[in-house]
């Protein structure tokens, strides 16, 4: 049997407060998930490939597959102010086809509608909120993109076909909450839903939602949010650990009808989930 995240789409903006209750569905620390809920259970084994960019500070920290091309960008932060790096791998052996150095500092890398993304801007309490686009083919910097809301987009944002999915991060009494918000392709809220789950990444591929959380758990989730299918990767200690709120374990893309796993360590899973 099948379950049910508790995560209705609402037909209107709703702001939802972060006070959360006791939820025995929700991970802690160190914590694993409950075995009832898992459908299944998958080791990833050995990577596809490993990519090890040309460049002083060697983290790769997001990937985004463009239908044609794979993206992926290094980390900021490096010794010796290392240049960050943009590239186009290819998905079949893990080479660097082209990489060029960001005309912005990106923070974040995402595909949506045509466009690479970087969502975190890190606007100022007040200021209008946007994105910065970049064009798929060449990385080039194409402008920003304006949208509604108090809160910034933080970890993720995919596309479904029709609107835009983003998770805002806000300080909510001393600690950190997450809402999903849809968006059209104007900006404007559609709806905004304190997560039942904190997802790490979101990515939409195979007309389903795939979510990735803390222990290895996977969640194949339909266009209402239910849950369709729990995988649980058995192995998923080597993606790395998480030390920093922006960090996450699982990077999700949804590949040629296969979801993919970028870990801590610049290691490609090609992981056969569809």
């Amino acid at each position: 049997m099948k379950h049910v995240v508790g995560l209705f789409i609402l037909s209107a903006f709703t702001l939802i407060s972060c006070e959360k209750e006791e939820d025995e569905n929700e991970l802690n620390p160190g914590e694993e998930y409950q075995e009832t809920l898992i459908d299944e259970k998958i080791d990833v084994g050995n990577p596809f490939f490993t990519v090890t960019p040309d460049t002083l500070y060697k983290n790769i920290y997001r990937m985004a597959w463009t239908g044609t091309k794979l993206w992926a960008i290094t980390d900021l932060q490096g010794n010796g102010g290392a240049a960050q790096l943009l590239m186009e791998i290819d998905k079949t052996n893990g080479n660097v086809l082209q990489s060029l150095t960001p005309a912005k500092a990106m923070w974040c890398l995402d595909y949506a509608n045509g466009n690479l993304w970087d969502i975190s801007t890190f606007s100022a309490p007040g200021e209008q909120k946007f994105a910065e686009t970049f064009d798929p083919n060449t990385g080039s910097y194409i402008g920003k993109w304006n949208y509604n809301g108090q809160y910034d987009l933080y970890y993720y944002f995919t596309y479904d076909g029709a609107k835009y999915w983003g998770e805002t991060n806000y300080d909510c009494g001393g600690s950190n909450c997450q809402s999903l918000v849809t968006y059209d392709l104007q900006g404007n809220i559609v709806a905004e839903n304190a997560a039942s789950y904190e997802y790490e990444d979101l990515v939409f591929g195979g007309d389903h939602f795939w979510a990735s959380r803390g222990q290895g758990i996977i969640l194949k989730l339909d266009k209402n949010f239910q849950v369709v299918r729990t995988i649980k990767i058995n192995d998923y200690q080597k993606f790395g650990e998480v030390n920093y709120a922006n960090e996450i374990s699982m990077h999700l893309e949804y590949i040629d009808s296969n979801l993919w796993i970028l870990d801590r360590f610049n290691n490609f899973y090609k992981t056969g989930i569809q």
